[in-house]
């Protein structure tokens, strides 16, 4: 189950309205202990006009903790020498008692064609988030959310490299 608390349109279906600069999506892992994937994906959600989405480690990337990323899902499209200003972003695992919720955060970051994915490697303990006790599993669903806030004053700079010019981004 996703649950999206703010999105920005998608630009390329012709809405004509500009690109909200935050998003938070919030998703249910469902069946998570049965998970035997490496990776996770959430849905895509849009922030400052891009796609964006969050991969989930359930196993660890080769730690004993759950590992979070926040991914630029369109990278592969955008042009050559791309990169995206985030003001901030978080990553989140959710509890049932929300002062009781894992976040974390970075701030001013940029992704680009070298680097299309950051987050963080030791979240939660896996011995934390699989105890049912501690309660980030519930009924073997977990919930995570990322927050993202593209920095709307140097939006993307998009980089020719081979005629060492700036191209703007589009004003929307």
């Amino acid at each position: 189950m996703m649950i999206l608390v703010a999105q920005a349109k998608d630009t390329s279906t012709g809405n004509s309205a500009p690109p909200m600069d935050y998003a938070r999506l919030r998703c249910t892992i469902e069946n998570f202990s049965k998970l035997d994937c490496n990776n996770h994906y959430s849905d895509i959600f849009y922030a400052g006009g891009y796609k964006w989405k969050i991969q989930i480690v359930p196993k660890g990337n080769y730690v004993d903790f759950l590992s979070m990323y926040l991914v630029v899902a369109d990278s592969k499209t955008l042009p050559l020498g791309w990169s995206i200003c985030v003001k901030f972003f978080t990553l989140s695992v959710i509890n049932q008692n929300p002062e009781l919720t894992v976040e974390n955060e970075a701030k001013n970051h940029v992704f680009n064609d070298n680097g299309e994915s950051w987050g963080f490697h030791t979240v939660i303990p896996l011995s934390e988030l699989n105890d049912p006790s501690k309660g980030f599993l519930v009924r073997d669903a977990c919930t995570v959310e990322a927050e993202v806030r593209v920095n709307s004053e140097e939006h993307v700079k998009r980089e020719n490299r081979e005629a060492d010019q700036v191209i703007m981004p589009d004003v929307y």
